[in-house]
């Protein structure tokens, strides 16, 4: 809205319910103020519409060999409280993770976090080798992010950041409905019977998401990693 107010000459835009009213039909998703949320493509179908191509083959922009990636991501950052899983949760995540044997984690949050990272500090004290990141920039973050096997965490830009460094990563969906674009992504999502809104990443049980990662482990054949070094179970 505030790009459109200042006259800047080329705007894309979703073009979602209100904002339908403000922006030309040809640079705009949907196409009028009733027209159904595309869920799962709209991101996709987005991009189709900017770049005016039918088919999209998604490529990471950068990838690190696996014998560099020796970390794990748990992405706690997120723009808002509708987007966040409990650092509770998270730490019963890492628990898991620990008793699978990986040692080593890169936990990314926000300036606004601190906290939570000195809850994590606190659960684990010197028994893992932990990076946090809530002092360090995004320029800072990133060499640290490509050396992640895997990434588990909120639905933020990191998450999508991480995907696009040719990590794998599990999302843990809330307000929004998950994005398919890349088959990097793996996500974790609300319940079927429940009501997608500002509360719903509060439904996600701890339980589905261990299940879930459990799944996602099994998937990738079992590997562990100790340091720099990988091993199979």
């Amino acid at each position: 809205m505030i790009a459109n107010f200042s006259n800047a000459k080329d705007i894309w835009c979703l073009g979602f319910r209100f904002q339908n009213f403000f922006f030309k039909r040809n640079r705009k998703l949907y196409s009028s103020f009733f027209s159904k949320t595309k869920n799962d493509d709209e991101a996709l179908e987005f991009v189709k519409k900017i770049t005016n191509t039918n088919k999209i083959n998604y490529r990471p922009l950068l990838t690190l060999e696996n014998s560099l990636r020796d970390t794990v991501g748990i992405i706690i950052a997120a723009s808002g409280d509708e987007k966040r899983w409990s650092i509770e949760n998270y730490i019963e995540v890492i628990k898991f993770l620990k008793e699978k044997k990986y040692k080593k984690f890169l936990i990314i949050s926000g300036l606004d976090q601190s906290k939570e990272e000195n809850l994590i500090k606190e659960n684990f004290k010197n028994s893992l080798d932990i990076t946090f990141t809530s002092d360090k920039n995004i320029k800072e973050v990133i060499p640290y992010l490509k050396r992640c096997k895997f990434c588990i965490g909120n639905d933020t830009g990191f998450s999508h950041l991480s995907v696009n460094l040719d990590v794998e990563t599990l999302v843990i969906q809330g307000d929004c409905p998950p994005q398919n674009y890349s088959p990097l992504l793996n996500h974790i999502d609300i319940d079927l019977n429940e009501i997608r809104s500002t509360k719903s990443i509060h439904t996600i049980k701890t339980e589905k998401v261990l299940n879930e990662l459990t799944n996602f482990l099994n998937r990738r054949g079992g590997r562990v990693v100790e340091g720099a070094r990988l091993e199979s179970v």
